[in-house]
């Protein structure tokens, strides 16, 4: 019997936190979980030993986490290096990575989008690819001739939602889960405004970014993630792959170069 290598995948967001044993061999999860990340620390370990009980955990060579928080990270990694001494690594840059960085300051790069990026070589070697992640910020990444190539950040559908009504007295906080129905528009209550212009301007900035990262590469494939790209994934007229756990099997990836 072959044995495939799996990895636990532990990315860190600022509003969730997603776990996934990763098949690293056929690019897929073999075992999800989600929780809030204001709760992580309290479930943190309970979740894990969750995990490896549903799977057999002589299979998972590494645990791998990956965060834009460090605080969590380092908290995450010392917890888990108690139980699984020699076995966890936190995700970050290395000029191991099989791929060049064309950004000034790699290190300062979000370890998300280097993990999109990782997924996308791995699955796609030779390609150019355009990475997108829609979660509390968009980022929208060029990956050009094995180079990760730069890309551009706007906030995130939620992100604009709580500005708007934390910004002023009069307007309501509308919940993104809003706009995944019909929409009205033109809106005729404030709430339908606040909802067409939320979700059609950041459709509408998304496409744009798309299209003046294509003057770069004309035969770029798009690959798409995140919480926010199932509410705007039918308002882009882009051809596109949706992969819903990119970051978590990206972070699987890391394992090979830490």
């Amino acid at each position: 019997m072959v044995i495939k290598k799996q990895v636990l995948a532990i990315d860190i967001g600022n509003t969730n936190t997603h776990f996934g044993i990763i098949d690293t061999d056929e690019l897929k999860a073999i075992t999800l979980r989600n929780i809030p990340t204001d709760s992580f620390k309290e479930e943190l370990v309970s979740v894990v030993l969750d995990l490896f009980e549903r799977t057999d955990k002589s299979f998972c060579s590494k645990i791998v986490i990956a965060s834009g928080i460090g605080t969590l990270a380092e908290i995450a990694r010392s917890k888990l290096e108690d139980l699984f001494p020699g076995n966890v690594n936190v995700a970050k840059y290395t000029a191991d990575l099989p791929f060049k960085c064309k950004y000034k300051k790699p290190q300062q790069l979000g370890i998300d989008r280097l993990a999109s990026a990782l997924y996308g070589h791995v699955l796609y070697p030779n390609s150019n690819l355009i990475l997108i992640s829609a979660g509390t910020a968009i980022t929208i990444d060029l990956f050009q001739n094995n180079m990760f190539s730069g890309g551009t950040i706007i906030p995130g559908i939620t992100t604009q939602l709580v500005s708007l009504e934390k910004a002023t007295d009069a307007l309501p906080l509308v919940p993104s889960s809003q706009l995944s129905g019909e929409i009205g528009f033109p809106g005729l209550t404030t709430e339908s405004c606040i909802e067409a212009g939320v979700l059609f301007g950041t459709a509408g900035a998304v496409e744009r970014i798309v299209r003046e990262l294509q003057t770069f590469c004309h035969d770029c494939i798009v690959l798409a993630t995140g919480g926010d790209w199932e509410i705007l994934k039918n308002h882009v007229s882009f051809q596109h792959e949706s992969v819903p756990e990119m970051v978590l099997i990206g972070t699987a990836l890391f394992e090979r170069y830490l």
